[in-house]
């Protein structure tokens, strides 16, 4: 189905927001790109905070972004705050490894813990945060309907535009954004979460952050292009930092004849994004307070301060310029007057206060996440295939700090280090693009190996003894095999079928076969039971019997854009079978 609209929804760990556009605007003018104005913040960023407010006995969502951070502050200051959940930054618990080892909710791995400590299903929590945003959108439509869109943010566009019809929303491309070091379970997790908010699942496109960027940077307008040393060019090869709330994502991209895009590295990151440069902040301010005789005397703060202290370092947190420009960063910080008495000598107070010294700011709270990307990115350019490579993209909410420019220029000044306009939407509206072409990516490298849990004939030279299994004719079989379907690093057409792998049942009165896929980061595993095997689902075949119980079964795996899909084919017909991957 061709869309009439697309909507992308950028849930990041600090921000999130939505954008649109319809598809007739596409064709005439890809920058002419919408998104909400109608957010409290200040700040003109086009988004909200990552933050959802539930009541407790009814799960009734409340508020989400800004109104639910005033309406948390508001509980505190009246005691009620205990009747509420109260979730803020969750989005960072899949990347956890051990997130989804299974399919229970109730499981403390897969659930998000509030303000207070208590525990609800993750895929609630996000599920609630994006019907909220969903709902937002889908709401301004109605506002505006036969009337003028609020705002067009494209560069070269007035803020007139045409008035559009009633939003069909069964014409509606969703598209939701997720890191690209995020392994299947976490795809999988914002899926599932986004069907639970009311969006169909065959309405609905997972986008690659860093990806989405690059497609933002394929469309911009004329005199930024030139600025951009015109990446769009057939042959060009760059390589793109998205420096988000959460993650930090690293990938490299070559531009095809025919306009479109190629992966030629396999995708870089880590937990190195804004929020780590907070949870310095936060363990500074902590570390100054917790004295010999005074342990706890921090914690005596009440909540609503330390709240709206870190509110107020998160929105100062980008301008801070470091060292070279000796502008002292302003922290309000209410705390009682019975843990003020020692005070490190790189802060300085006033009665309810402090002030940081630059310094501190650049070397203390930036030094750990920037070194940890500083190593990647090395990482990335002494690679053999990125030698060609002479251009940096900067985007994400760290792109805009003028200390995290600063710190790559220096350490790597024999490339052009460029940074988009506005590179804290560079993955939203770039989001919104990919929704309209989302085969301009063609092939992919492929983070995992990925392969089917199998049985093959039993080799006493080959095999050890623990996997030696009997079937019920006799036959010996070594069990838990890793049968490989894409290897860790290889390159991977996207859409298009990947070379297919016949099994056969164990036994030959079975009605239907079940392949347990696993994926790990192991290049060549032999064995399902090694360290780092995860079992991400099962393909479930239900083969026509009526040629018999005794036939085999072909299995395809495809990458469909950033997901994976597999297909069963009956060997004895020919028939494609109905397959279902269940995630564990």
């Amino acid at each position: 189905m061709e869309p009439e609209i697309v909507i992308a929804l950028d849930i990041g760990s600090t921000y999130s927001g939505y954008a649109y556009q319809f598809s007739s605007d596409f064709k005439e003018n890809p920058r002419e790109i919408w998104m909400s104005d109608s957010w409290s913040s200040s700040n003109n960023t086009h988004k909200t905070s990552t933050c959802l407010l539930l009541k407790c006995d009814t799960q009734e969502r409340i508020a989400i972004g800004e109104d639910a951070e005033k309406e948390y502050l508001r509980l505190c200051d009246t005691g009620e705050e205990c009747d509420y959940h109260f979730f803020k930054n969750f989005k960072m618990i899949l990347y956890r490894k051990d997130f989804a080892t299974d399919e229970n909710p109730a499981n403390p791995k897969n659930q998000a813990e509030d303000y207070s400590g208590r525990h609800i299903s993750f895929t609630l929590v996000m599920s609630k945060f994006i019907e909220g945003l969903k709902e937002d959108c889908l709401e301004r439509f109605e506002r505006y309907e036969g009337n003028q869109e609020p705002r067009d943010i494209g560069e070269d566009q007035t803020t007139d535009a045409e008035s559009k019809p009633a939003i069909n929303e069964k014409k509606i491309r969703w598209v939701i954004t997720v890191p690209a070091i995020w392994n299947d379970f976490a795809k999988h997790a914002m899926r599932e979460s986004a069907v639970m908010a009311g969006i169909p699942d065959d309405q609905l496109i997972i986008a690659l952050e860093p990806e989405a960027a690059v497609v933002h940077c394929m469309y911009l307008s004329d005199q930024e292009k030139k600025y951009m040393g015109e990446l769009g060019s057939a042959g060009n090869k760059f390589v793109v930092v998205d420096m988000g709330g959460g993650t930090v994502d690293i990938t490299a991209v070559k531009v095809l004849k025919n306009g479109h895009l190629e992966q030629i590295m396999m995708a870089n990151g880590g937990p190195w994004g804004g929020q780590s440069v907070k949870n310095s902040f936060s363990q500074l301010v902590r570390d100054v307070f917790i004295t010999k005789n005074e342990p706890s005397s921090f914690g005596s703060c009440k909540r609503a301060d330390l709240f709206e202290m870190e509110l107020e370092f998160e929105r100062q947190k980008v301008a801070i310029r470091g060292k070279k420009k000796q502008v002292t960063l302003w922290i309000k910080l209410p705390l009682p007057a019975d843990v003020c008495r020692n005070i490190l000598c790189t802060l300085k107070r006033t009665n309810n206060g402090l002030y940081f010294k630059p310094e501190i700011i650049s070397e203390i709270l930036f030094n750990e996440p920037m070194k940890l990307i500083l190593e990647n990115l090395q990482s990335i350019l002494n690679d053999e295939t990125a030698r060609s490579i002479e251009k940096i993209i900067l985007v994400g909410g760290l792109a805009e700090s003028h200390i995290v420019r600063t710190k790559i220029s220096e350490a790597f000044p024999h490339w052009r280090i460029l940074v988009p306009s506005n590179p804290f939407c560079a993955v939203l509206k770039g989001a919104v693009l990919y929704g309209q072409k989302p085969d301009i990516f063609e092939s992919r490298i492929s983070r995992f190996t990925y392969g089917i849990g199998t049985h093959i004939p039993f080799d006493p030279e080959k095999h050890p003894q623990d996997k030696k299994e009997e079937d019920s004719s006799g036959k010996m079989w070594c069990k838990d095999v890793f049968s490989i379907h894409v290897k860790r690093n290889q390159i991977v057409s996207l859409n298009k079928e990947q070379p297919g792998i016949v099994y056969e049942p164990l036994e030959r009165y079975q009605t239907s076969i079940k392949c347990d896929i696993y994926q790990t980061e192991s290049q060549n595993p032999l064995y399902i039971t090694e360290k780092g095997c995860k079992k991400i689902g099962s393909l479930v075949e239900m083969p026509d019997l009526t040629e018999g119980t005794e036939r085999n079964a072909q299995v395809t795996m495809i990458f469909g854009g950033t997901e994976l899909g597999v297909k069963g084919i009956d060997e004895s017909t020919r028939k494609e079978f109905k397959t279902t991957i269940v995630y564990h």
